[in-house]
């Protein structure tokens, strides 16, 4: 499904792809940067950082740095930088660096896009016993893509995180599909809840929020329920996740599920964009490059769209391309 948000192209995928912050796509050879060099903590450590650098540091600080230089927390953004922190918090046995890090070089954000590298970290990471690098690992099971497709393991391991409190929401995607098991929306919608249940407690089960509300505004199915799927959108960005953050937000600015609120619209994209949503900063970077309801700034919204290509939007891509050097 594709909402078209008066000049850019707002994509929500009600598919979990990574259980992270950041957008996933294949960035264009154009926007795409050169990858990390090196794996060693000492090659990583020559990065100049404010605050904290490789050497010496441990890898939770390390890993800390990275996210503020990431998703732009009291430093500015610089995904390339993170990227390098994460190498080396990584390189330093940091297994939430390790699945950090696979993220960016599944989606080519900061570094060149590399699906075997992302699927070997992600291995490293889950064996670590970090359930980010689990989820990943298995979403790449999934797909097939850096490592032969296996279905029965991609399921198997998402049962097992299941059981214990974790990607129930990626489990009731391949019933949703029926991928390596019986197709099964009651079972689907079944484990979407759990994870949203749990969203209180455990931010990170609030995507089970965000696609339960996708599918039920979505569906062209008797469990179709609009006000209930907006609900759902709300509690999940009320917890901090970007992307129903940024559907609600284009949402309200387009005005056909709930009363147009642009000004709403802004403040939604804006937490979208602060969390690391690409099509959020994307959208953001269009109210200013128009000056729509935020005043005109050509250079914060080339700075958005950027950002937001950088970071794996498309449509984003295509504006910068558009307005030029």
């Amino acid at each position: 499904m594709t909402l078209v948000l008066s000049g850019f192209g707002c994509q929500q995928k009600a598919s979990l792809v990574r259980r992270d912050a950041a957008g996933v796509a294949d960035q264009p050879d154009a926007t795409s940067v050169s990858p990390v060099s090196g794996s060693s903590p000492g090659a990583a450590g020559r990065v100049g950082v404010t605050g904290v650098t490789c050497d010496g540091a441990s890898p939770v600080a390390m890993t800390a740095e990275a996210d503020a230089y990431r998703f732009a927390l009291g430093r500015s953004r610089d995904i390339r930088r993170a990227a390098s922190l994460y190498e080396c918090a990584c390189a330093a046995d940091g297994a939430l660096a390790c699945a950090r890090l696979a993220f960016l070089y599944s989606s080519g954000a900061g570094v060149k896009r590399d699906d075997v590298r992302a699927y070997s970290l992600y291995e490293r990471a889950c064996a670590r016993s970090d359930r980010s690098g689990c989820a990943g690992m298995a979403e790449m099971l999934r797909t097939g893509d850096g490592v032969t497709q296996d279905l029965k393991r991609a399921e198997g391991i998402l049962r097992g995180l299941c059981e214990h409190g974790s990607a129930c929401t990626q489990l009731g995607e391949l019933y949703l599909r029926g991928e390596g098991v019986p197709k099964d929306v009651g079972k689907a919608l079944e484990l979407e809840r759990r994870a949203c249940d749990r969203a209180e407690t455990d931010p990170e089960e609030a995507v089970g929020c965000y696609v339960l509300g996708l599918h039920l505004i979505d569906s062209h199915d008797a469990d179709r329920d609009v006000s209930g799927g907006l609900v759902m959108l709300e509690r999940a960005c009320r917890t901090q996740q970007a992307a129903a953050c940024a559907r609600l937000g284009a949402e309200y600015w387009n005005g056909s599920l709930v009363p147009r609120d642009r000004s709403r619209a802004v403040q939604l994209l804006q937490v979208a964009c602060d969390n690391g949503d690409p099509e959020g900063c994307g959208n953001l970077g269009m109210r200013y490059l128009k000056g729509q309801e935020v005043p005109k700034d050509a250079t914060k919204a080339r700075e958005l769209l950027v950002w937001s290509c950088n970071a794996g939007s498309r449509q984003a891509c295509d504006v910068v391309k558009k307005l030029g050097p």
